[in-house]
This record gives C-alpha cells, sequence and structure tokens, in this order.
C-alpha cells in the first residue's frame, strides 16, 4: 500500500517537470515596433508563439511592449519562438463607422505560418521593424 502511494507521488512529480511552462523561468522580453520608413505603432500586440508556450504584450503608444506569459510583465520562458504582430489603424470607430480600417503593417505579420520574424529567448530587448502594407494601406 505505501508503495502506490509513492508512486502515485512520483507520477505527479514527474507529470509536473514536463508540462509546458512549468519549472521554465520567465525571461524578461521587451522593445519597441516600428513601421519601415515610418514612426512606432502606436497601438496592437506583440506575440510570441511557440508549440509550448505563448507570451504577449501591449504596444504602447511610444511604440513599446513588454511581454506576459501568466502574470504582468513575467516575461517568455526560454525557446523559439514565431513573432506575430496585431496592429491597425483603425478608422472610423463609434463616430465614423463608414470610414474604411487602413492596415499599417503587411498582413504577413498577423499570422505564425506566414511571419518570417522568430526569435530565441532567453531574454532581451527586441525591437522590430515591419513592412508597410504591401499594395497600399486601405485593407
Amino acid at each position: 500500500m505505501m508503495w502506490r502511494r509513492g508512486l502515485v507521488l512520483a507520477s505527479v512529480v514527474l507529470m509536473l517537470g514536463v508540462l509546458p511552462g512549468c519549472g521554465g523561468k520567465g525571461h524578461s522580453v521587451s522593445g519597441t515596433v516600428r513601421v519601415k520608413g515610418g514612426e512606432v505603432l502606436k497601438q496592437g500586440n506583440v506575440q510570441f508563439i511557440s508549440a509550448a508556450n505563448t507570451a504577449s504584450g501591449a504596444i504602447g503608444q511610444d511604440g513599446r511592449y513588454t511581454l506576459s506569459s501568466t502574470g504582468q510583465g513575467d516575461g517568455a520562458a526560454p525557446g523559439t519562438y514565431k513573432v506575430i504582430f496585431l496592429s491597425t489603424e483603425i478608422g472610423g470607430g463609434y463616430d465614423n463607422p463608414g470610414e474604411p480600417v487602413r492596415q499599417v503593417i503587411d498582413s504577413k505579420y498577423v499570422n505564425p505560418t506566414t511571419t518570417p520574424i522568430e526569435v530565441t529567448v532567453p531574454g532581451g530587448t527586441y525591437d522590430f521593424e515591419l513592412d508597410p502594407p504591401a499594395g497600399g494601406a486601405e485593407g
């Protein structure tokens, strides 16, 4: 009977050790996002995506972001990530709903299968300069 408890305890410990993100220390990741030939992005979101982990951060008015994965500003677990950006300059809105939405970055950056950007964490500063929309700014 005692060996069963030991086996169950050992199984639980082993499972906790292999869960994604468990046991891995988050590394601080921050930086700035700008458009080539232009200024910083003033809104949106940066996401680092891997098979095991995801971390994201809002882009502020100054173009800066800080990644979080499970808590505010806790960074990203070590690994290789595809980097996507979710950002548009929204026209219209509540006051002008008929005004079109204007894209400010190329659409290749919004999908992990098409983004050309890949980084390896641990930590540091990752600054990005993104292509503007291909074929014009209207989306």
